[in-house]
């Protein structure tokens, strides 16, 4: 039997022997000697027309025109003759009058292609002039990329009598010398990161073959081979890859026609952590050494690279996946080393980049090494190829950057008409796998609508559990006029099982009530008749859920959701809306979310509530949820009330008002138990009893207007005053007044003013009293000796 191991070592030996078939005419570099003096017409600035040969003379003029040719490190450009010796003018200081020169670069250029093993058409882009002396050099580097989709560099040797003038180049252990000493006249061009199809074909064929198999655990989803040459994420495409590189993609895309694998573009990244090895240890080790000696050698430290001495972390991270147009796909995952088709696709490969730390007290010093591999991934395109899109996606640090580009994707490798389950197979497991960030509101519309004109469930279902509000409201008039041309019964199930899917995850009540409105009119634009229609019965089961879920929600409601909970019971029937209501009460039984409550208890009394209830059931359900609103379990100097609300936002929308407290007390009154006792008593006794813990701000602004609304309402019903319950609260509230708010009155010794202001105090007290009760009410609230009293104080008698 064969194991998981030996199939992919095999496998990838094949694959490797496949693509190791694949050849070139070309080299990574080339030299050739020009027959004849370019046609250049060459006029540089400053200098004039430059003749051929060249001249000593002119050479001198060239160079008091030039300067010294600089060199990138990391951020800065320097100058270092010991790094670059020679002399540069800047390609917009030269031109070339000749005109039969256009001619003569288009037909080198097609020479050069030939030379490097390019099949296609490339350009010529002048960069600048370089002058050699005798002693100029150029240390070893890799040409960096000028413009967009630059691959290699060329240089034309004008005619000038000179000795020496070789260009060494190494690729991959091999090594070429340019001699442009070996005529008057030459060129040398080299790819810009120089420091057959049978065989391939059977090898993926065969993987192909037994990938397509959901229970070949063994075989790999997708694999990785390492190019040749190294390219920039900027200039990473199919257009720009070089020789080899260019061929084995090529070879690919033709057996890509026929058979079901796709293929990307990566540019692979390895990070090595590690304590390194100083370039210059004798400046910590010299004592004498002053500090500004020491800062010197430590910048020129940290401008060198360094050999890690110690590795403690090895990283691996595929830093870009491209398509082969350059657009790219998924950003920064994690590289599995097991999928490479080589063990190592970085050995002998130079780190291009370094991190350098030096020392920190006793840390240090260390650096991180950046080593670069450019890639081909082949994918087959079977069950597991969205799932490798998807695990691209979903390992990047922000996959909110891929997803919408995997997406096109998709919609462009799935693009047939005649078929289109397989994309939106795709598209579901992507979204099912998609972690919780925004999407792009046109496509979740046009998802959802795909979904539903194809029929196709699952991807409405992925799509509709990650849309975060980003639905939006046209969607459902298109969706509702969509449904209303279906057959009943299909209608139905779309109602009964799709569209939950994407209201209830809406995070506003408000707005899935909205929603559920929409949908539940007919087509006339009618209201639906809640018990005759599968439509009104599907609204009543989506109102109740609206419910369930705002009484799951932790946070104390407000009275602006009201309106909202009533818009939704008023879909239900009448022992469905006694039930939610009994479980609203139940749910917030805090004293902070009197408002609220008083609220619903306040609509139950009115005809739109009577049109849902009867009566008799009305009646009894204000009376079940009344008593729960105020009890001795419950302090009614937490009541939210204008004066302890004054800070917050919106402050009316969490307040008890006096009014609303009076208006309750009224509907109480109004009502009688079952045993015909008084249903207002016992809540004013409540309050006779908590009276003494009530706030002295609350005291004056709150309670005390309450009395005074109160005891009006309570005469226009015929309620009769002198009851014992009403006195007592009269008498206490007053009581209860006078010392939170005026307090005793000051003792000797004390100031004249002193005692003058406390009594200025005590008569607008006691007048705010008289003001807002009646006197014959005031008699029979205090009794004649008491209200008599509280006249005098004010000032009356």
């Amino acid at each position: 039997m064969t194991t998981k191991t030996d199939y992919q070592a095999n496998l990838k030996a094949e694959l490797i022997k496949g693509f190791a078939a694949i050849t070139t005419p070309g080299s990574f570099a080339a030299w050739e000697a020009l027959p004849t003096t370019p046609p250049a017409g060459l006029s540089v600035d400053g200098v004039g027309q430059i003749d051929m040969p060249l001249s000593e003379g002119q050479i001198r003029e060239l160079i008091a025109k030039a300067h010294q040719a600089p060199y990138g490190h990391r951020s800065e450009t320097l100058v270092d003759l010991s790094v670059r010796n020679t002399w540069e003018i800047n390609g917009n200081q030269l031109s070339f009058l000749d005109p039969a020169w256009q001619g003569y670069l288009l037909k080198l250029s097609k020479t050069v292609a030939s030379k490097l093993g390019i099949m296609g058409p490339i350009r010529a882009e002048l960069y600048k002039m370089l002058i050699y002396e005798k002693g100029a050099m150029f240390k070893a580097h890799t040409d960096t990329e000028k413009i967009p989709g630059m691959f290699g560099t060329l240089i034309i040797c004008l005619p000038s009598a000179h000795t020496g003038g070789e260009v060494l180049v190494r690729h991959n252990h091999e090594s070429m010398i340019l001699r442009t000493s070996d005529a008057t006249q030459s060129f040398a061009c080299w790819y810009s990161d120089v420091s057959h199809e049978v065989p391939l074909r059977n090898a993926l064929e065969c993987w192909l073959r037994d990938s397509a198999d959901h229970n070949a655990t063994h075989v790999p989803s997708h694999l990785y081979h390492a190019l040749d040459h190294e390219y920039t994420e900027a200039s990473m495409s199919a257009r720009t890859l070089k020789a080899k590189d260019w061929a084995q993609v090529r070879a690919l895309q033709d057996l890509a026609l026929q058979r079901p694998f796709e293929i990307f573009l990566a540019l692979l990244e390895k990070k090595e952590d590690g304590d390194v090895e100083l370039n210059f240890p004798e400046i910590y080790d010299d004592h004498s050494a002053g500090d500004d000696e020491i800062a010197e050698i430590e910048d020129e430290e940290a401008y060198t690279t360094h050999k890690i001495t110690k590795v403690y972390d090895i990283s691996y991270t595929v830093k870009s996946l491209r398509t082969l147009d350059g657009t790219t796909i998924a950003s920064n995952y994690p590289l599995n080393m097991s999928f490479c088709l080589v063990e190592n696709p970085f050995h002998e490969v130079e780190f291009t980049a370094e991190e350098y730390e030096p020392y920190i007290g006793n840390e240090g010093p260390c650096a991180t090494h950046f080593y670069h591999r450019s890639a081909l991934v082949m994918v087959p395109r079977d069950h597991r190829f969205v799932d490798f899109l998807v695990t691209c996606v979903t390992q990047a640090p922000r996959p909110q950057d891929s997803f919408d580009s995997v997406l096109s994707y998709l919609k462009n490798i799935f693009a047939h008409p005649s078929d289109p389950i397989p994309l939106l197979d795709a598209m579901a497991t992507l979204f099912e796998a998609k972690p919780r960030y925004g999407v792009i509101r046109d496509s979740i519309t046009e998802l959802l609508k795909t979904a539903l004109n194809h029929n196709h469930h699952k991807l409405f279902q992925a799509v509709a559990t990650h849309h975060q509000d980003q639905t939006p409201v046209d969607f459902f008039d298109w969706a509702k006029a969509r449904l209303d041309k279906l057959q009943d019964e299909d209608r139905t199930e779309k109602y009964q099982t799709w569209l939950p899917l994407v209201i209830q995850p809406i995070s506003w009540m408000e707005d899935r009530i909205k929603i559920i409105k929409k949908m539940a009119t007919n087509p006339t634009g009618e209201a639906t008749n809640a018990v005759l229609t599968s439509m009104g019965i599907w609204a009543q089961d989506q109102m109740y859920q609206c419910i369930e879920t705002f009484i799951k929600t932790p946070q104390t409601p407000s009275t602006s959701e009201i309106d909202m909970i009533i818009s939704a019971l008023v879909y239900l029937d009448e022992a469905t809306i006694s039930e939610r209501l009994t479980s609203i009460f139940d749910q917030y039984p805090q004293v902070r979310a009197t408002a609220f409550l008083l609220g619903l208890l306040s609509w139950l009394k009115t005809p739109a509530a009577a049109s849902h209830l009867p009566n008799s059931g009305n009646i009894k359900l204000f009376r079940s949820l009344s008593a729960g609103v105020f009890n001795r379990q419950k302090s009614l100097s937490e009541i939210r009330t204008p004066t302890n609300q004054r800070w917050c936002h919106e402050p009316h929308l969490w307040a008890v008002t006096p009014h609303g407290l009076v208006q309750f007390a009224c509907d109480l009154n109004d009502l009688q138990s079952t045993d015909g006792a008084s249903l207002i008593e016992p809540f004013i006794q409540e309050i006779n009893v908590q009276c003494t813990t009530f706030p002295a701000d609350d005291m004056r602004d709150f309670w005390m207007p309450f009395l005074f609304q109160l005891i009006p309402a309570l005469v226009s019903r015929s309620v009769a005053l002198n009851i014992p319950v009403f006195q007592q609260l009269t008498r206490q509230f007053i009581e209860h007044l006078d010392n939170k708010v005026l307090g005793p009155c000051p003792s000797a010794p004390v100031a004249q003013d002193q005692l003058d202001e406390w009594r200025k105090l005590q008569k607008e007290l006691y007048s705010t009293v008289t003001q807002n009760i009646q006197h014959e009410n005031l008699r029979s609230l205090l009794g004649d000796e008491q209200a008599a009293r509280v006249q005098s104080l004010a000032g009356l008698t």
